[in-house]
Order: C-alpha cells, then structure tokens, then sequence
C-alpha cells in the first residue's frame, strides 16, 4: 500500500513496516481508540508494508477492508498489491491422537534418561503445552533425572528473567505454553516438537506459527501435533447483517443515554471482527481446516512411521507410561492446593 501523504508540516514522513501482522491486526481491532491510530498509521504514511507467514480468513477480509476505506472505497493493484510464497511442503508432520500424549510424554523422557545415562547429547526438545499449569512437568522430569536439562516456563508461572533465559538459553529441553513459542527462534535448532491446542484458543494461523518453530534449517525435526475431537466440516460464520444486529442490540443499552461522538459504525465492525475471530479461534476446528484443504504449509501429514520408537508401544507399556503421567498431574494438584492454602492462610 502507498497512500499519499497529507498536506501537513505538523509530522515527519515515514515509512511503515508491520512484522507479525497477524498478531498485530488482533492488537489493533481490540479498541476503536486503537483501531483509529492504526488507519491513521497507515493512511499518513508513504508506504506501507504488513509482513506475516500466516492470516485468517476473517483477517484477509478485515485488512482489505480497512485499506480499501483508507484509499476512498477503491483498491487497485498499483496503490495495494498482495506478494504470497507458496510453501515448500517438505517437512513431515504427524497428527497423533491427544489421549496418547502422555503416554508419548512419558517414553520421550524415558529415551532422554537413557541418552543422559549413555553419556550420549541430548536432543533439542520442545513441548508447546495448552496450559500454563506446568508443575506436572517438572515432577515428571525430577523422576526422570532430567530437572537439571530443561526451562519450565509460562507466562502465569515464571518471571521474565527466566522466560528470557528460557529463550536464549542452552538447556536441550524446553516445556513451554504454545503463547511463548510464538516468535522463538533457537540457536540450537528442535529436533523433536510436540504440541497441543486444545485448552486454548487457537486458530490456522496460532498452529502453523507454532509448528514452523522447528525444520528452519538443516537439522530434520520430529513434528507431531495432538487434536482431540477434529472437525473437518467448514467454519460457519453467521450472516454479517445478523451478527451487527446482535451486536447493535447489546450496545443499545449502553449508548441510551445519547450518543457521545464515538464512530458506532467502527465499534460495530469490530465487534462483528472480534465474533468472527472467535469462530475462528476453536482449535478442533481450526486443525480440521488445515487437514481439508492441507494447509500446514511447509509440512506434508504422515502417518507415525513404523520404525519410530514410540509408535511400537504396546498396549501394556502405554498404559503403564499414562499412569504415571497421572500421577504426577495427582500430584501437581495437590502442590497446587497447598500453594492456594499457604496464600490464603497467609
């Protein structure tokens, strides 16, 4: 997009490049105020460039939107052109089962111990978590021995400083909420990944950015990625008329008194963005999507492959492995609870 600028010595000339729009265009619809700087953002500036691996469908119709009003209801290709690189879809990806996560959890700690009692390196391991209640982990590699090789970290349980650490760090494992992962990039390259979305809202473009942390560079990674119940049937979005009626009857209410110079018919459009992104944003969904139309990008879906340690479980062994995931997540709950007490009683 290239806007002219206005006629006005109040504002130096600029250039505006947005990495990670698809995170930043959520930011921006979250207020009017907001929203309003951002078209203002956009429409004084010589150029604009939005920079982003991954958008939603809701999200391509919003930015589109928003420029076509910026330049007067019109878009032609020499004022707002869209560049997109199709993927290279070398990467193997795994859908597993989510009731067999922790079983899998278990025998991967398992293969780390006997690397660390071999005196072998430890792999690059990642676990993107839905959860930001972590301390089933950390028992978990206390009894493997592997406490001392790994960041546990979340935005509800560490401190910035160790968040941080966890980034930059040199620890082979990291267990972290799938939140963090976005915008990681590692000195040490994954060379195993697995990750969960089903106790968060997460939409394509959340999973895909997750999965593409690992297989950047030359080191293969193992990628696998759990879903419970995937519904494949596609999105369906309420007609827009409905949706702004809706939205215009709850607002109704709050705006009786008269109205106060807020732009309603903005309000009224992100509202109506904001409950489409939440249709959106249902992760059985969402990875439904991407396995109809194979839409993982740079990764090709496989089976488990039959030589993979894990994929040769038998029935006896997987169930012993849940179980002691079970017991350690028995456990956390009850450090959970002792820690709501100590708060309380203190």
């Amino acid at each position: 997009m290239n806007p002219c600028p206005k006629s006005s010595n109040s504002w130096t000339p600029y250039h505006l490049v947005i990495d990670e729009f698809h995170v930043a265009l959520d930011d921006f619809c979250k207020s009017s105020i907001k929203f309003t700087q951002f078209k203002d953002a956009i429409t004084r500036a010589r150029s604009v460039i939005f920079m982003t691996g991954t958008l939603t469908d809701i999200q391509r119709l919003m930015i589109t939107g928003t420029v076509a009003k910026a330049e007067g209801g019109q878009l032609v290709e020499a004022r707002y052109c869209c560049y997109e690189f199709s993927p290279i879809k070398a990467n193997p990806l795994q859908i597993c089962v989510l009731d067999d996560f922790r079983a899998d959890v278990v025998e991967l700690f398992k293969r780390l111990k006997s690397d660390l009692v071999a005196h072998r390196p430890l792999p690059k391991v990642m676990l993107a978590i839905s959860s930001s209640k972590l301390e089933s982990y950390r028992i978990l590699l206390r009894d493997f021995g592997l406490e001392d090789h790994c960041y546990v970290v979340s935005r509800q349980e560490a401190l910035q400083d160790e968040i941080e650490e966890a980034r930059i760090g040199s620890k082979p494992i990291l267990i972290a909420s799938p939140i963090f992962s976005i915008g990681l990039n590692f000195v040490r390259q994954l060379e195993f990944l697995y990750c969960r979305f089903d106790l968060i809202d997460a939409d394509t473009s959340r999973i895909i950015q997750t999965i593409n942390r690992a297989n950047r560079g030359d080191v293969a990674c193992e990628v696998r990625l759990y879903a419970g119940l995937v519904m494949t049937d596609p999105f369906y979005f309420p007609p827009r008329p409905q949706v702004l009626e809706q939205v215009s009857n709850a607002l109704a209410e709050e705006y009786s008194g008269g109205y106060n110079g807020t732009d309603l018919p903005q309000i009224l459009d992100l509202a109506a963005y904001k409950f489409y992104r939440k249709i959106e944003s249902n992760p059985n969904k969402a990875i439904g999507q991407l396995i109809r139309y194979d839409s993982f990008q740079n990764y090709q879906m496989v089976e488990k492959p039959v030589e993979a340690t894990l994929s040769k479980l038998t029935p006896k062994v997987r169930k012993e492995a849940k179980q002691q995931f079970q017991r350690a997540q028995k456990a956390a709950a009850d450090h959970y609870d002792k820690c709501i007490l100590a708060l309380v009683s203190g």
